[in-house]
């Protein structure tokens, strides 16, 4: 896959909504089989793991404490981070 294709895979990744209290949707452009999220906290301690596999997966957050995240997407050739704010 060339360097540009990849960049418009990473702008089309999206979370939604930012900021949320109980739970989050994320999109992304093609899901496959090997698309991993990872949540990290602030102190960079993974909160969220999961696969992801829809065009839209809605995660739940609402037993992580308020604060700032970063959701880390990754597959074969991707990788993007994205921030999202608990309430």
């Amino acid at each position: 896959m060339d360097e540009s294709a990849v960049v418009s895979r990473q702008s089309s990744m999206r979370i939604y909504p930012n900021p949320s209290s109980a739970t989050i949707t994320i999109e992304l452009p093609e899901p496959t089989p090997e698309f991993q999220i990872s949540i990290f906290n602030f102190s960079g301690q993974e909160v969220i793991s999961s696969r992801i596999t829809e065009p839209a997966t809605v995660v739940d957050i609402s037993h992580i404490p308020g604060g700032i995240y970063f959701v880390k997407c990754t597959s074969n050739d991707t990788v993007k981070v994205l921030k999202m704010v608990k309430e």
